[in-house]
């Protein structure tokens, strides 16, 4: 059975190479060079000294050039499975020995493999930033210029300035749209601006254009594979040995206290790591407006969601009926701090 999902059907169903220029001309020097599946990622700082995170994707030559077109296009009207990587695998293969190119699709299979799954189950073009483990943000300001990203390893650099840039508005909202999907949600004119979350739990902001803001936007905060534990924390001196163990004091004690700090300052991993200092038995319920907070171990672990404040507040109070031990409110911004007041 053909998968019938909005990820699938709407991928671009040409080859976008990466615009990649040649290094030497590009990089002063160079800061790390490692790789991302068949993908190679270098960061460097260029000749304006400006850092810069290069995404250097396989080589296509005329053939594959020449088959990934026709293979895409079969997919795209094909009843095959392609409900996974793995299906899919055997569907492309299956569609290039219907076409009559075996032989040359033999030449560059792993290359074409890499370009279809990328733009059929992946992030397309911004693929190789979604699947580096080292990138905590992902940005698109202004669709005239490069997509910009965080990178926690380099951190000093504030944001790295990547070769991925959109050719125009209309790709770039494209490309607004299906990431919208992927988070669950339809982005239109009369909803120019979602806030959701992935598959994989990355948190997803994006606007459509006026009259939200100028042109396509987005900006993607990717969640580390596991929650950074409070251990962590205190072996890089985030956390000082003694604030910890007042935590731990203070969670046993069911006392309430707040975390606050600017955007992007790391209070959601530090409020992962506090709720680890909690008994394991204990119900603990979250209530917020995007899934953040992680707790795979506990059983006891309940996550509400709301996306506007009267939401978050009537949350709040359902919340309470359920008798928690630890009731968090992920962001506090209106009345619903009452309900958190009346729980304690």
């Amino acid at each position: 059975m053909r998968k019938d999902s909005a990820d699938f059907l709407d991928i671009e169903p040409r080859l976008k190479k990466l615009v990649v220029a040649n290094l030497d001309d590009v990089c002063g020097y160079v800061l790390s060079r490692y790789r991302v599946g068949l993908a190679e990622v270098v960061i460097c700082v260029d000749k304006q000294n400006t850092a810069r995170y290069l995404v250097l994707e396989p080589h296509v030559d005329d053939v594959c050039g020449k088959l990934y077109p026709l293979i895409m296009d079969s997919l795209y009207v094909s009843l095959l499975d392609v409900s996974s990587e793995e299906t899919l695998e055997n569907t492309v293969d299956t569609i290039a020995s219907g076409l009559g190119f075996r032989d040359s699709f033999r030449q560059c299979r792993e290359t074409l493999m890499y370009y279809v799954k990328r733009d059929s189950f992946g992030y397309g073009v911004l693929d190789v930033l979604f699947r580096d483990p080292g990138i905590e943000d992902i940005e698109l300001c202004d669709w005239r210029k490069p997509v910009t990203v965080i990178h926690r390893d380099f951190l000093i650099f504030e944001a790295l300035l990547t070769n991925i840039q959109f050719s125009s508005e209309e790709e770039a909202r494209g490309y607004v749209e299906r990431l919208a999907l992927k988070g669950g949600k339809s982005i239109s004119l009369a909803k120019p601006e979602i806030h959701t979350v992935l598959s994989e739990g990355h948190r997803l902001s994006v606007t459509l254009g006026n009259p939200v803001s100028r042109g396509p936007t987005f900006s993607i905060r990717k969640l580390p594979d596991t929650p950074i534990d409070i251990v962590t924390l205190i072996n890089q001196k985030v956390v000082e040995p003694h604030l910890a163990a007042l935590i731990w004091l203070v969670n046993d004690a069911k006392l309430f206290y707040g975390i606050i700090g600017g955007s992007g300052t790391g209070k959601t991993t530090i409020l992962n790591a506090f709720l680890q200092l909690t008994d394991p038995n204990w119900k603990i319920i979250v209530v917020q407006d995007v899934m953040e907070i992680r707790m795979p171990t506990r059983s006891r672990f309940i996550q509400f969601f709301g996306e506007s404040s009267e939401e978050i507040l009537q949350r709040c109070f359902t919340a309470l009926r359920y008798r928690p031990d630890i009731l968090v409110v992920g962001e506090v911004r209106g009345r619903e701090i009452s309900a958190l007041v009346r729980a304690v």
